[in-house]
């Protein structure tokens, strides 16, 4: 748990308990998983929302679809809607276990002292599945929540997180995710997409020497240089330095096949002033 002021989990800080349901998507092959949240009700005591979770055994809210339960509490005299901000977030299992709990005020800032080691359930490397909005994905932990020793000031309830780099190709270089909405994997990830992510960590964390550059070209792509602009011989990867020659031996000119090799002959420039040279008309 947080170091910050935590709930007893009763009505005496005036605050009332939501329970969400998340459901997701039933493809569990794909990367990405819709996901959606379902208000069962609103409870007076943390105890009695735990308790709707265990009732709620073969009920409409709890299916094949369910993912977890969200628990938020929010303060009576506030404003208690979609966007509101809680005083408190708890995610639990189907079995109605606690999943991790962010107990700090997202109403206040400069109140968060750090997240106790002990609570820290991940560690930098593992792989994990991610809620963040209307997705569920899976991820890489890049860098664990602040904690009291660490020493750090000025924190808040939104710097109690992990960071995380994502499995995607798009413009998103990394997130930073809640504890509450970080989840332990649980469907083996295919080796393509493992060795993805761990190379991603290599980068990040400016460890080049030891990433191997093919394994983000085998899900990004190749980033293809060729040595002429038309009816290009030799082509090189930016990235992972793969190369391929050419063979116009086809009926059509324009019929090549592209055949990959370890080196160049007659060739003798590095794969630097390879992608120098050959970068300038790409």
């Amino acid at each position: 748990m947080s170091t910050s002021r935590p709930s007893n989990g009763n009505s005496e800080h005036h605050s009332v308990f939501r329970l969400e349901s998340v459901w997701v998507s039933d493809a569990e092959d794909k990367l990405y998983r819709d996901a959606s949240y379902h208000v069962i009700g609103y409870y007076p005591s943390l105890d009695k929302a735990i308790a709707a979770i265990r009732f709620k055994e073969n009920d409409y809210y709890k299916n094949e679809y369910t993912y977890a339960f969200l628990i938020k509490e929010f303060a009576l005299d506030n404003e208690i809607g979609d966007y509101a901000a809680p005083i408190s977030v708890r995610s639990y299992d189907m079995k109605g276990k606690l999943v991790d709990e962010c107990l700090q005020n997202y109403n206040l800032i400069n109140e968060f002292d750090g997240r106790n080691g002990d609570a820290i359930r991940f560690h930098i490397g593992d792989i994990v599945e991610v809620l963040e909005g209307r997705r569920l994905f899976r991820a890489i932990v890049a860098a664990l929540p602040p904690t009291p020793e660490d020493g750090f000031s000025g924190l808040d309830a939104l710097d109690d997180s992990y960071m995380v780099l994502p499995l995607e190709t798009g413009p998103i270089d990394h997130l930073h995710i809640a504890p509450t909405n970080t989840f332990p994997l649980q469907h083996p990830l295919e080796k393509v997409y493992t060795n993805y992510l761990h190379t991603r960590l290599l980068i990040f964390q400016g460890r080049i020497a030891e990433a191997n550059m093919s394994d983000i070209c085998e899900i990004e792509g190749h980033q293809y240089l060729y040595n002429f602009a038309t009816l290009p011989s030799k082509s090189i990867c930016r990235r992972c330095h793969r190369k391929w020659r050419a063979d116009y031996s086809g009926d059509l000119i324009n019929e090549e096949i592209w055949h990959e090799v370890d080196r160049f002959e007659n060739d003798p420039r590095k794969d630097e002033e390879l992608i120098k040279a050959w970068g300038s008309h790409n």
